[in-house]
């Protein structure tokens, strides 16, 4: 029997699979979330047998610093990695999967904002994809670094690479799992904690004034990844 189950792995409740968990349903996968905000939490290792695929969430926290809970996602992701299990992973996911990886994560300054997309440094694929997703939203006070065999899909206008693949292994540090409503709370909470003049490309109005016209690009860019990678899933 053809294994068709996709297992979520939130590391904290504000970060939330959103509309992903239903779009790999539409596509005939089974979804199941889990939350592992500690090590004990993390599934254990005879679940991977059963699995066609795992996806990581973002958290409210990097992976900069060093922590027994760390330590643990990691070995549990390269458990995963060792059973060729194919990896999504996002934000907070995509450091822990870098790191089992062998690369790195670096310290950036705190950043939020939509980006215009830029793929002239990846295959000529992305490039065409691009046209129908010009901008990426992005939180992040980190950034991974992935080992030389990583592949950098697309980036900003600057150079910087916003997502990467390893054969059945995609790594996102853009925010593609938000939906309209999502994105309002995001908006609120951000608002409430106050915004420094050099932590944001745009003010918090520009956001929330551009955001339903860039979340709707955002979205496409969301299944086109997911798609890709699901082509190294069992077929439904």
């Amino acid at each position: 029997m053809v294994n068709r189950t996709i297992l979520i792995v939130e590391h904290d409740r504000e970060h939330s699979p959103a509309y992903l968990s239903d779009y790999l349903a539409r596509a005939g996968f089974t979804t199941i979330s889990v939350l592992a905000s500690t090590a004990h939490q993390l599934p254990g290792l005879e679940l991977m047998s059963e699995l066609a695929g795992v996806v990581l969430l973002d958290s409210n926290h990097n992976a900069l610093i060093p922590t027994p809970v760390r330590a643990a996602r990691i070995e549990w992701v390269r458990h995963l990695l060792a059973r060729d299990i194919a990896i999504f992973a996002l934000g907070y996911g995509a450091q822990i999967v870098t790191l089992a990886l062998g690369g790195t994560v670096q310290a950036s300054p705190a950043t939020r904002g939509w980006f215009a997309l830029d793929g002239s440094g990846a295959s000529t694929l992305w490039r065409e994809r691009l046209d129908d997703a010009p901008h990426a939203l992005r939180c992040h006070d980190a950034l991974c670094v992935p080992a030389s065999l990583a592949l950098a899909l697309f980036g900003d206008r600057h150079g910087q690479a916003f997502a990467y693949a390893k054969r059945n292994i995609v790594l996102v540090e853009i925010l593609i799992e938000l939906t309209p409503a999502l994105y309002r709370d995001r908006l609120q909470q951000w608002r409430a904690a106050g915004q420094p003049a050099t932590s944001a490309i745009q003010t918090l109005d520009e956001l929330e004034h551009r955001g339903p016209e860039l979340l709707a690009t955002s979205r496409r860019l969301a299944e086109q990844l997911l798609d890709d990678w699901m082509i190294f899933l069992p077929d439904p």
